[in-house]
């Protein structure tokens, strides 16, 4: 028995070591060529990484950002976390990003080895088999699974593409927290115990999708359980739900938190009760045929059209989710628990991504199958192990080896090809035009953005007139090829398109902006406002229309309440506030200092920065600019009659940021409100406030005062001084 032992030590020694060597080779193979990659602009990266500020420090307030904030529908702070650390290390560099993104998918390739390895021990301890077996005279095939799921081309986008970080991080402690959790099975040592919980949670803060991980542990509970009747059935579920309760309320939380940002996601398209089941039902298929022939991959798949027109294969994937359900039900009620809980498990695991609840507008993507498709790698490993044993002897030694490594030397080809897709936004974007030709809309808008930007106008205007071609509801394409048309001169032409991309997206203020600017280039100023009020009444709560019908407002017009001021107030207080529309009102702000519309009162104003520190979901936003709001508020107060509330605004803005400039302004408005000795004695009372703390104040400050004294008010009221001296 120990000479056994010896040998299948030595033997699975051997094999780690050859499969360290081919995961090197399959890495180098499919990865070996991203050390001139770029971050992609048109797709997330730039934006994301190198232009986010709030994940170039590890400050509290960018710490509270990660963990607030969201992005595409996700919740993610352990991935901004990642990210961050990255952009600390190397900057602006995009390579090393993506040797991290490979380094944590070599990772989740060794863990699947151990997961496999453990399910299957679980199934023969379950059946009454040696758990040795798979551990020892299979561990071949198990090493042959976490290959071909290392060098998958399917999984070249979750690993290729930075800003999908989320994805192997997420699988990464996925895995990890299956393995552990398997490993406390064995072993109920409260150090497993512990390390599945932690590697679960850091799972569900990387991703909202590894809210399926209790669904996978409850899985296996329900497999190791020897269940027959509903009642046990009943109990198992119960029992492990208790079990896994930690993780379970983590999951709920993550439900409930990005629930409301997906519900109200721009990033889903309108379809009906049939369309949603035709789409999920194709994406099984979708999923399932390119995990086993992943030769006809893209980076993005148009929405299919036989869908919308209800083809008859649209009628066949409707079907298909009824009959993966029944399928399972079949399954269990014949015996085969197992293979019926790995169906379940997938399908729930894909859910999220299928399109049943609301159509994503990317409504397949590579990256969705990364782990709810890891049955699939179960079934290899048992049902190469039934095909071998059918296998003779002598076939047995050559073949299985031949037909493995071809497999994986085909894998590991056809991954560098797609990786290469990913090396910048021209090639990002030229795949999908390649293989869905007229159909990719977006594609091609990316590709005029990509022309435009290099200087090549008229290939730019040649992809917008196709991006409008193969998508003609769609507002953005209209409104880039406007936009370049008018930078030709063109402005006819111009005119017309952007009528057409407001028509078909009144939301986008954009049309909006470049209609007007051109009736107001060419003198109509009249027409302009017409636009601008349209857009008004399309947006009622936009805070930046309302801002730019001030704006092209001509002097001496008071824009009625109904048209910009009950909106802002009313957009603020319900939580649409953003930078852009903090320096849109702070426009508005200034006009009404200067006199342009001087029937708004800054009280009112006051409401709408008061919002941003009335509303718990602004807090943060009021954080970032505090001492911008502060001032504006503090001036809202000193032009509607209160001058105290206004100086605390001031001082509370100055201990913010106590800047010798800022301090001179301050004490500017103080004297357009209230006069030349207001402002002398709030400038001395500045300067002992920060005596000693900031002497370029002081300076500031005296300099100040000697131009307020050679002031008319200033040179003839006899009392300033001595207001200026009580006020010491």
């Amino acid at each position: 028995m120990k000479m056994q032992d010896t040998k299948a030590a030595g033997g699975l020694g051997t094999r780690w070591f050859v499969f360290s060597l081919l995961a090197a080779l399959g890495l180098v193979v499919s990865y070996g060529g991203i050390g001139d990659h770029q971050f992609l602009r048109t797709w997330d990266d730039v934006a994301s990484i190198p232009g986010n500020r709030m994940i170039h420090d590890l400050g509290w307030d960018n710490l509270l950002w990660m963990f607030s904030s969201y992005h595409g529908g996700n919740w993610k702070p352990l991935t901004w976390l990642s990210l961050s650390l990255d952009v600390q290390l190397w900057g602006d560099n995009p390579v090393p990003y993506k040797i991290h993104n490979v380094l944590l998918h070599l990772g989740a390739s060794v863990l699947v080895v151990f997961l496999l390895r453990d399910l299957l021990r679980l199934g023969a301890v379950r059946n009454g088999k040696n758990p040795g077996i798979w551990r020892l005279r299979n561990n071949g095939w198990l090493f042959a699974a976490g290959l071909l799921f290392l060098v998958h081309p399917q999984h070249v986008e979750s690993v290729s593409w930075i800003s999908e970080r989320k994805d192997v991080l997420f699988a990464f402690f996925y895995f990890g927290s299956v393995v552990f959790y398997l490993q406390w099975i064995f072993d109920p040592r409260e150090r497993w115990r512990a390390l599945y919980l932690i590697a679960g949670v850091l799972s569900l803060l990387s991703k909202p999708m590894a809210v399926s991980l209790p669904v996978a542990l409850l899985m296996i509970d329900i497999y190791r359980a020897s269940t027959q009747t509903p009642g046990e059935l009943k109990k198992a579920v119960i029992d492990s739900l208790i079990r896994h309760r930690v993780l379970v309320l983590f999951a709920a939380v993550v439900v409930f938190v990005i629930s409301s940002a997906v519900a109200d996601s721009q990033y889903h398209v309108e379809a009906s009760a049939l369309e949603r089941f035709a789409t999920a039902g194709y994406a099984i298929f979708f999923y399932i045929s390119r995990f086993f022939f992943p030769f006809d991959l893209s980076t993005y798949y148009p929405y299919p059209a036989w869908i919308i027109d209800w083809e008859w294969y649209a009628w066949i994937a409707f079907g298909l989710i009824p009959a993966v359900l029944l399928l399972g039900v079949f399954l269990w009620t014949r015996g085969r628990r197992g293979l019926a809980l790995l169906i379940g498990y997938s399908f729930l695991a894909l859910l999220p991504a299928l399109g049943v609840v609301k159509v994503p507008l990317l409504t397949y993507a590579d990256r969705f199958p990364y782990v709810p498709l890891m049955p699939m790698y179960l079934l290899i490993v048992y049902g190469g192990t039934a095909w071998v044993e059918r296998l003779s002897s002598n076939v047995k030694r050559i073949f299985p080896y031949a037909l493995f490594f071809f497999v994986l030397s085909l894998f590991s080809w056809q991954a560098r090809v797609n990786a290469e897709w990913w090396r910048d936004d021209l090639s990002l974007w030229t795949r999908p035009v390649e293989r869905d030709p007229g159909e990719v809309g977006i594609a091609h808008l990316n590709l005029g953005r990509i022309f435009a930007a290099s200087g090549s106008l008229e290939a730019a205007q040649r992809h917008y007139e196709l991006a409008v071609s193969a998508s003609p509801n769609h507002g953005p394409a209209r409104l880039a090829l406007g936009k370049l048309l008018l930078s030709l001169g063109k402005e006819e032409k111009a005119l017309a398109v952007f009528r057409q991309a407001f028509r078909l997206a009144p939301q986008n203020i954009d049309s909006v902006l470049s209609i007007a600017s051109i009736f107001k280039r060419i003198g109509k100023s009249k027409e302009a406002l017409q636009v601008i009020a349209q857009g008004l009444q399309a947006n009622p709560l936009d805070m930046r229309l309302a801002a730019l019908h001030a704006n092209f407002a001509p002097p001496g017009d008071d824009p009625s309440h109904s048209d910009f001021i009950d909106p802002l107030v009313r957009s603020a207080r319900e939580g649409a506030f953003t930078a852009y529309a903090y320096a849109a009102v702070k426009k508005l702000s200034e006009k009404v200092y200067r006199g342009r519309i001087p029937n708004l009162t800054y009280s009112e104003l006051a409401a709408i920065w008061g919002a941003l520190f009335e509303n718990p979901a602004l807090q943060y936003f009021g954080r970032q600019y505090k001492t911008e709001i502060r001032n504006e508020v503090g001036k809202a107060f000193l032009f509607s009659g209160e001058p105290e509330r206004a100086r605390n605004h001031f001082r509370q803005a100055l201990t913010a940021a106590p800047n010798p400039a800022l301090a001179s302004a301050q004490v500017e408005w103080v004297a357009g409100a209230e006069g030349v000795c207001a402002a002398l004695a709030y400038s001395r009372q500045v300067e002992e406030a920060f005596s000693g703390k900031n002497p370029g104040i002081s300076v500031s400050l005296s300099h100040q005062r000697d131009r307020l004294k050679t002031r008319p008010q200033g040179a003839e009221d006899k009392r300033c001084g001595g207001d200026e001296d009580r006020s010491r």
